[in-house]
C-alpha cells in the first residue's frame, strides 16, 4: 500500500494529513491557499478510496468512522501491528523462530532463503533492526552437514561483516547445483535392509579383500600378476595373508618394504590391488565406471541398472525391507507391491479424491532419512473396464518418488496376496475373485499400473450449413428461414434445405404441453354427468366464517349450485345434500361424478357412499386440472364476476360469499355456448326465467310493519 501511495504522490497526505481550513465567504483567504486546500482534500479522498478498496470485507466496517486517509491508516496500523505490548510479544515470537530456524536436508537453498527473508522482513516491519552480519552468520549455522565444507571455506576466505546475504546465497546455490549434477546419474533407489551381523569388525578391518600369493614371501612386493590378469581372488590360494593386528603379516610387510627400499623400489601401496609400487590412480584394476580411484569395478557401489543391490550389516535391531528399481522408469500411475511398507503411500497429490491434510506424521525410509506425511486420504483408480475403484487410507508423502502398496494393509482389507512362480497374485477373499496378477519384472519387483486419469476421446464433427444458420438466427423455424431466402428479404443468407437433424436446443427450449381435446361425449339428460370442484381458501372469511365454496355443474343443462364451507372436510355432507336436492327436483338419478383427486373427494367414506348408490367416479390425473375443465373454467368465471362486483361497489372482501352467490344466480340465467338458444335455468326447469332483479348492492330504506309503526 505504501508503494502505491508513493507512486500516486499521496504518501505525504496519508502519513502527515492536511490542515483543515474554512473558506471565508467574504474572500479574506487568498486564492492560492484555497486552491492548495482543495488539492489536498482531493488527494486525501483519493487515498481514502484506495485504502477502502484494498481492505477485505471483514475489515471494511472498522474503517467507516475514518473521514480522512490518515485516520484510516492509523486504524490499519492498530489492526495489523497492535499496541507496543503486542508488538513486543510478536517480536519475541519472531526472534524465537529466527533462532530455531534450521535448513532441512530435502530443502533447496532458494526455499530456505525465502523462509529467512520472510522472518527478517517481519522483524523489520515491527520496528526492530537486524544487521546483515547476523543474518549471514545464522544462515551458515543453519545449513545441513553436507554444506559444512562450503561454510568453512566461506568463513575463512571472506569477511562476514561485509558479505551480503545475496552473495552468500549465490555461492550456496552454485554449490547446490554442483551437488545435484553429481547425483543426477541413473542410480537405483532402494529401501535398504538392515539386519544384525556379527561380522562387522572383520569387514571394518579389511577382511573384504584377501591377497593371494603363490606360497612364498619372495614374490611379495613384485608386480607379479596372475595369468587371468587378476591379482586377487575370492578363494585362498596357498597361504593367505589376512590383515590382522599383531600377526606376522605385519612383520612380513615391514620386511618386504625394507627389501623394496633396498632394491630401489617405491614404498607406495595401491588401495585397489593392495600391491606396492604404484598408486591407486594408476592401477589397472581401478573402477572405470564412477572414476573414483579407491576401489575396483567389481566392488563399485553403482552397479548396473536393474540389479539387486546390497545388504548392509549393522547392529541396529530394526528391519526395513529392500526394493530396487530403475529411476528412469518411474511413473505416477505405477504402484509397487512392497512387503516392507507399513502403509499405502504416494507422492502424487493429484490422484487423491479426498485428502485430510490434518494428519501429520513421519515415515522412515531405507536410507535412514525421515520424511513428513502431510495427509491421509482416498485415491480413485480406473479398472480395465472403466469402472472407478477407491483405495482407502493412503498416506501422502511429498518427497516420495514411487507409489507403494503395502502387503500388510492389503491383508487387513481382506485381500489374499500370494507370491509363486515369478507372479504376485492378489485376490479378494470375500468374493473369491482375482484382483490382479503381476509378473516379476527384470529388476525383480512387482509393479501394478493403476490409472488415475480418465481417457478422453475427441470427435471431429462437420456442422450442416442449414443447421448453422438455424443456430445463428436464434433457433428460428425452418419455414421462416426459407421464406427469407426465397423472398430475398435479407442479404447474405444462403439456400436453406430441409432440416434432417433434430435440434436439441429447440426441443428443450420450445417444449410445451399441447391443449387438451374437448370431451368426446355430452350428457343427454339431467344429472347424467356432474362436474364438481372446491375453490379456496380465501384470505378473508365471510360473515359466516366461510373460507371455501364447492360448485356443482350439471353437464346437460350447465346449471350450477354453490355451497359454502368452513373446511374441506364438509364436502361429503354437502354432496349428499346436493344429491338429494337435485334428484328430487329433476326426477333423475345422479350417474357420474367428475372431480379432481383432492383428499375431500377420495376419502373412504366418500368412495363407499358412491359405490352403495351406484355413482360412477371419474378422477383427473395428477397435476392435470384440464381434465375437469368445465368446473375449473366456471370457478374462474364466477370469481372474476364476484371480484368485479365488489370492486365496482367499493365493498370489503367480507362480502365475497354474497358476491359469489349472486354471480351463480346471474350465470344460471345467462347464455352459454354449451346449451344452444337456452339458458341453463330453462334447460333445467323447462321454462324461461324472469329477470326482474336489482343491481348488486342497492341502497334501500327499511320500513317497519304497520303494527309496529309509531308516531314520531
Amino acid at each position: 500500500m505504501k508503494t502505491l501511495f508513493i507512486s500516486q504522490d499521496l504518501w505525504d497526505i496519508v502519513e502527515d494529513g492536511y490542515e483543515e481550513q474554512e473558506i471565508s465567504k467574504a474572500g479574506k483567504e487568498t486564492q492560492e491557499k484555497q486552491q492548495t486546500y482543495k488539492e489536498n482534500k482531493k488527494k486525501d479522498a483519493k487515498a481514502l478510496f484506495l485504502i477502502q478498496q484494498g481492505v477485505s470485507k471483514n475489515l471494511f466496517p472498522r474503517l467507516l468512522p475514518a473521514t480522512t486517509s490518515k485516520q484510516a491508516w492509523e486504524i490499519l496500523k492498530i489492526e495489523f501491528k497492535g499496541s507496543e505490548k503486542v508488538i513486543s510479544i510478536k517480536l519475541q515470537s519472531l526472534w524465537r523462530e529466527f533462532d530455531n530456524l534450521l535448513m532441512k536436508d530435502s530443502e533447496s537453498i532458494q526455499v530456505f532463503f525465502t523462509k529467512v527473508s520472510g522472518i527478517v522482513n517481519q522483524i523489520k516491519c515491527y520496528g526492530d533492526t537486524i544487521p546483515d552480519k547476523k543474518i549471514v552468520e545464522k544462515t551458515l549455522r543453519s545449513l545441513p552437514p553436507k554444506y559444512d565444507h562450503v561454510a568453512a571455506a566461506i568463513e575463512e576466505s571472506k569477511d562476514l561483516s561485509t558479505l551480503s546475504l545475496h552473495e552468500l546465497i549465490g555461492s550456496l546455490e552454485a554449490h547446490e547445483k554442483r551437488i545435484n549434477r553429481s547425483t543426477e546419474q541413473s542410480v537405483e533407489q532402494a529401501f535398504q535392509s538392515k539386519v544384525n551381523s556379527k561380522e562387522k569388525e572383520d569387514k571394518q578391518k579389511g577382511g573384504q579383500f584377501q591377497k593371494s600369493q603363490n606360497g612364498r614371501n619372495k614374490n611379495f612386493g613384485r608386480r607379479n600378476y596372475n595369468k587371468g590378469g587378476n591379482s586377487f581372488n575370492n578363494q585362498q590360494q596357498g597361504s593367505s595373508l589376512n590383515h590382522q593386528e599383531g600377526s606376522n603379516s605385519s612383520n612380513n610387510q615391514q620386511g618386504s618394504s625394507n627389501s623394496n627400499n633396498q632394491n630401489g623400489r617405491s614404498s607406495i601401496q595401491c588401495y585397489v590391488c593392495n600391491k606396492y609400487g604404484h598408486k591407486s590412480a594408476d592401477c589397472r584394476y581401478k573402477c572405470t565406471r564412477c572414476r573414483i580411484p579407491n576401489h575396483s569395478q567389481r566392488d563399485c557401489r553403482y552397479q548396473k541398472n536393474n540389479e539387486a543391490n546390497f545388504t548392509e550389516n549393522n547392529d541396529s535391531q530394526e528391519q526395513l525391507f529392500y526394493t530396487c528399481f530403475s529411476s528412469h522408469k518411474d511413473s505416477q500411475d505405477v504402484w509397487y507391491v512392497d512387503s516392507g511398507c507399513s502403509n499405502h503411500m504416494t507422492g502424487n497429490k493429484q490422484c487423491f479424491v479426498k485428502l485430510e491434510e490434518k494428519v501429520n506424521s513421519q515415515v522412515k525410509l531405507g536410507d535412514g532419512k525421515l520424511h513428513n506425511v502431510e495427509g491421509k486420504g482416498i485415491i480413485s483408480v480406473q479398472t480395465k473396464g472403466g469402472i472407478p475403484k477407491l483405495v482407502y487410507d493412503v498416506l501422502y508423502v511429498p518427497n516420495l518418488a514411487q507409489n507403494l502398496l503395502s502387503v500388510g494393509q492389503l491383508l487387513q482389507r481382506g485381500f489374499l496376496v500370494k507370491f509363486e512362480d515369478d507372479y504376485c497374485v492378489i485376490s479378494d477373499k470375500k468374493n473369491n475373485t482375482l484382483v490382479a496378477k503381476l509378473k516379476m519384472t527384470a529388476n525383480k519387483v512387482f509393479s501394478l499400473l493403476m490409472t488415475s486419469k480418465e481417457n478422453l476421446a475427441l470427435e471431429a464433427e462437420k456442422v450442416d450449413g442449414s443447421l448453422l444458420w438455424h443456430l445463428r438466427d436464434g433457433h428460428l423455424n425452418q419455414r421462416s428461414l426459407q421464406l427469407l431466402h426465397q423472398k430475398s428479404m435479407v442479404v447474405g443468407l444462403p439456400s436453406i434445405h430441409s432440416e434432417k437433424e433434430i435440434c436439441e436446443g429447440c426441443i428443450f427450449g420450445k417444449f410445451h404441453r399441447l391443449p387438451f381435446s374437448q370431451s368426446s361425449w355430452r350428457a343427454k339428460a339431467p344429472l347424467e354427468l356432474v362436474h364438481a370442484d372446491i375453490c379456496g381458501p380465501t384470505r378473508t372469511p365471510s360473515f359466516n366464517n366461510k373460507r371455501y365454496f364447492i360448485l356443482f355443474v350439471d353437464d346437460f343443462s350447465r346449471m350450477m349450485w354453490v355451497y359454502f364451507l368452513e373446511q374441506k372436510s364438509e364436502a361429503f355432507s354437502v354432496f349428499k345434500q346436493f344429491k338429494a336436492f337435485g334428484e328430487n327436483q329433476s326426477g333423475h338419478n345422479l350417474k357420474v361424478l367428475r372431480t379432481d383427486r383432492g383428499g375431500e373427494f377420495t376419502s373412504n367414506e366418500f368412495s363407499e357412499y358412491c359405490k352403495s348408490n351406484g355413482i360412477k367416479r371419474e378422477l383427473t390425473a395428477r397435476y392435470t386440472p384440464q381434465q375437469n375443465g368445465v368446473a375449473e373454467r366456471r370457478n374462474r368465471t364466477i370469481v372474476e364476476m364476484a371480484r368485479s362486483m365488489l370492486k365496482a361497489k367499493s365493498l370489503p372482501n367480507t362480502f365475497w360469499a354474497e358476491a359469489i352467490h349472486t354471480a351463480v344466480f346471474i350465470l344460471n340465467r345467462s347464455p352459454t355456448k354449451a346449451v344452444k338458444d337456452k339458458t341453463p335455468f330453462e334447460a333445467w326447469h323447462r321454462f324461461k326465467p324472469k329477470v326482474d332483479f336489482q343491481d348488486f348492492w342497492v341502497h334501500c330504506i327499511c320500513t317497519y310493519p304497520f303494527s309496529k309503526e309509531r308516531k314520531i
